[in-house]
């Protein structure tokens, strides 16, 4: 079955990023976010009969029941999707496929990340997500990973870095035009979290290593917020007269979950 054309992005909502999100709490963030996608879709709650999203603090199951319940959506289709970093793109194109496939017509996709300051012990106050959230026992993660100090994503990147050097002859300046790039970019969104602030080269490699090879400027900071889209059929689509942008096409591959599985640190099934 081909997807292209039949489904269409047709709303938008999201908060702008911040390190912290004192006081709120996460399902109220995606309700909150998810009316405001469904609201520039120029919809009603009531028309929309899909809802994907991921576990969240609150819901550590049925989320997805959790969230439609508080946003009063009757769905016909409702799904959990968690893949990490590519969840979002995940959830946009199993929407398409539930709509493609008939299951229901507009579907709204919801995820946030709430994050809490320290409190003055340096202890979190609560842990609604990330790994310090996450029950990882009797995983070979746990195993054979966490008890040498493999914990959190840098090192995986790191990994790949180091790799990617060795087979590609790639300069560390080379590397660090792409934490560059990405800040260029950033400077020409004012929701950005470093809006109006650009780096050089020699920023990024004069900034402290994290984990060798890679300097704090090419990590990503930890930070909150939340986004919503809203797909919708073509049909439908068509009928709003409103601006959409068409899906036209999909794919995934998934191998591993920890980074020592990976087949291999710098092929993937992208090309």
């Amino acid at each position: 079955m081909s997807l292209r054309g039949k489904a269409a992005i047709v709303g938008i909502g999201e908060f702008k990023p911040s390190r912290y999100t004192e006081g709120a709490t996460t399902l109220g963030m995606l309700v909150e976010v998810g009316r405001q996608a469904v609201a520039d879709a120029g919809l009603e709650i009531g028309e929309v009969d899909g809802l994907i999203t991921e576990n969240f603090a609150e819901a550590p199951f049925m989320a997805p029941s959790s969230v439609v319940e508080y946003l009063g959506i009757r769905a016909k289709f409702a799904e959990l999707v968690d893949l990490g970093g590519a969840t979002g793109a995940g959830m946009a194109a199993r929407a398409a496929m539930a709509i493609a496939s008939g299951l229901c017509e507009t579907v709204l996709c919801v995820t946030g990340t709430r994050r809490e300051a320290r409190s003055p012990s340096g202890q979190r106050r609560s842990a609604s997500s990330g790994y310090a959230g996450r029950r990882v026992d009797r995983t070979p993660y746990s195993e054979f990973e966490a008890p040498f100090g493999a914990i959190g994503a840098n090192y995986g990147y790191a990994m790949i870095a180091n790799r990617y050097r060795h087979e590609y002859g790639v300069t560390p300046e080379q590397l660090a035009k792409i934490a560059v790039a990405q800040r260029y970019n950033a400077c020409h969104n004012p929701d950005a979290m470093f809006f109006g602030q650009p780096i050089t080269v020699e920023d990024v490699l004069n900034s402290p290593v994290i984990v060798d090879p890679l300097h704090m400027l090419e990590i990503v900071m930890p930070c909150a917020g939340a986004a919503a889209l809203v797909v919708t059929s073509a049909k439908k689509a068509r009928r709003m007269k409103r601006p959409a942008a068409y899906v036209l096409g999909a794919g995934e591959q998934t191998t591993h979950r920890s980074i020592t599985y990976a087949p291999s640190l710098t092929h993937t099934a992208i090309k």
